[in-house]
Formats: C-alpha cells, sequence, structure tokens
C-alpha cells in the first residue's frame, strides 16, 4: 500500500499573487496535471514594470519544462559580468571577470510570458479566507469570493498570506536599505553585468549592460546597497522599516532622495554617480 496520499488533479487551486511567483506557480501546478488553477492578482496592472532579473541555471531549466524559452527573452547578451573593488572615496582598486552562470531577462517580458499561458485575473485583492465546503473561501476587495480546495499565497510584499498566516511573525529589519531604479546608461556604458563593491564600508552597486527587451530597452538597470539603522529609515522616510518592506517611487521623500545621491556621490566611481545611479 502507498504510503502518499492520493491526488486529485480536479481540485481547485486558488493563488493569491501576480507577479512573477504567482503566475509561474500556476504553469507549474498545470503542468504536474492541475487543470483548475487561477491566479488573483490586487493590483490591475502591473506593479513593477521593468528592469532586471537574472535566472540561474536550475530557474532556467525549469522554465523550460513549463514551454518557456529563457534565452529568447534575455536582456543582456552579456555571458560574463565583471567585479570593481573601490576604495572609500570610489577609486577603482581592482577588477576581475565572473561568470554569469546564467541569463539576464527583462522583468516584465518574463511576466508577459508567464501570465499569458495561465489564468490571471486582476483587480483582486485578498482580504478575507474563512472555511468552506471544499475547503477555503476567500473573499475579495470587490465583494466578490471564491471556494477553492487550496489556496496558495504568491502575494509578497505587504502580504495578505502574511497576516493570515503568521499575523506574530514581524520580519525582522537587517539595517540594510537597497534601492533600485532604472536610468539611462551610465558613460561609458557597460558591456556586462557590473558590481562595484566596497565590503568594508556595506557599499554594492550593481548595474547592467544597456537592456534590450521591454519597457525599458536602452535603459541600464542598477542596485545600490546602503546601511540605515531603523532609526536613519524612519527620519528619511517617515515610516519604521517594518510598515513597508518595498517603497516605491512615489513614497520616495525628497529628503531620502537627496540622502542617497549624496551617499552615491561619496561613495561611488564618479562617471557611475554623475550618470544618473541614485537618481
Amino acid at each position: 500500500m502507498s504510503v502518499y496520499p492520493t491526488t486529485h488533479f480536479d481540485q481547485k487551486i486558488a493563488i493569491v499573487g501576480g507577479g512573477l511567483v504567482g503566475p509561474t506557480a500556476e504553469l507549474f501546478l498545470r503542468a504536474a496535471g492541475f487543470s483548475d488553477v487561477t491566479t488573483y492578482e490586487a493590483t490591475t496592472k502591473n506593479a513593477q514594470s521593468g528592469g532586471i532579473v537574472g535566472l540561474n541555471g536550475a530557474a532556467s531549466f525549469a522554465l523550460r519544462g513549463v514551454g518557456i524559452d529563457p534565452d529568447a527573452l534575455t536582456a543582456s547578451q552579456a555571458t560574463q559580468g565583471m567585479v570593481y573593488d573601490i576604495s572609500p572615496d570610489g577609486e577603482t582598486t581592482s577588477s576581475r571577470a565572473v561568470d554569469l552562470g546564467g541569463v539576464n531577462v527583462a522583468w516584465d517580458v518574463l511576466h508577459q510570458a508567464v501570465t499569458q499561458e495561465g489564468t490571471v485575473r486582476q483587480g483582486k485583492r485578498a482580504i478575507g479566507i474563512a472555511a468552506g465546503d471544499r475547503g477555503a473561501v476567500v473573499s475579495f476587495d470587490d465583494s466578490t469570493s471564491i471556494e477553492a480546495d487550496i489556496v496558495v499565497f504568491a502575494d509578497g510584499r505587504n502580504s495578505f498570506g502574511r497576516s493570515v498566516l503568521g499575523p506574530q511573525q514581524e520580519p525582522t529589519y537587517q539595517d540594510h536599505v537597497i534601492w533600485r531604479g532604472i536610468t539611462r546608461p551610465p558613460s561609458p556604458a557597460p558591456d556586462c553585468f557590473s558590481c562595484y563593491k566596497n565590503t568594508d564600508e556595506g557599499v554594492v552597486l550593481f548595474v547592467s549592460d544597456p537592456i534590450t527587451r521591454g519597457v525599458h530597452s536602452g535603459r541600464s538597470d542598477w542596485l545600490l546597497y546602503q546601511n540605515v539603522t531603523a532609526d536613519a529609515y524612519r527620519d528619511l522616510l517617515g515610516i519604521t522599516p517594518q510598515s513597508r518592506y518595498y517603497v516605491q517611487a512615489k513614497h520616495v521623500t525628497t529628503k531620502a532622495r537627496e540622502a542617497l545621491e549624496g551617499y552615491a556621490q561619496a561613495k561611488l566611481p564618479e562617471h557611475l554617480a554623475a550618470n544618473g545611479i541614485a537618481h
């Protein structure tokens, strides 16, 4: 006798969250044999519209298994990256090439690829969950509800699922912020994905070569790590780190922008700080 429970592929599955994780989970569930799977997304449009997503070999292999070819979505032709060690005042002290070990794709192009193969219903913000005849009843803020045998939460920041499953488990702030933006390529433009770092001071910057696909084609994606205490975070943004895990551009205060620009000018190579990084 099998020790594993019988899988009922006719079970109805509801996925809450329509970013990248939710629709991708739907594809894997469908590939496994489940036919009644629907993804529900709170917003009526994508909260993130562009930027770069790095896929390692395992992620690329898995996507190919559900019919998505990452190579066809590549937003950077570079197969290698560069790492630059920088001094406290932003001068480059050494450099080395590294193998990226995967592909870089445009977020919006990948999102379109995974959502067009599934069933994503937008404008459906989950606000309640209760026991039902089939397993669970999920309520939405448009006064509608659905029943499902299984509910999968993939709703990321400010997660409704987290508030249900672990209401007392408040994330611990780690005293650093990752700032991210899209800018005109620095001059000279990097010809591969580049990393500038001073680990002694916690300064790490990633900047892409010009994106070749999607809404930000021709632009560069950048991420800048900065050590920021909880008190400094509150002073810059007017909120606690736990109150908003993901700060959109509209929430970034003038004080925070000025502080970030000053930090970039003091810590990064001049050609980066002067060409749009942290602006």
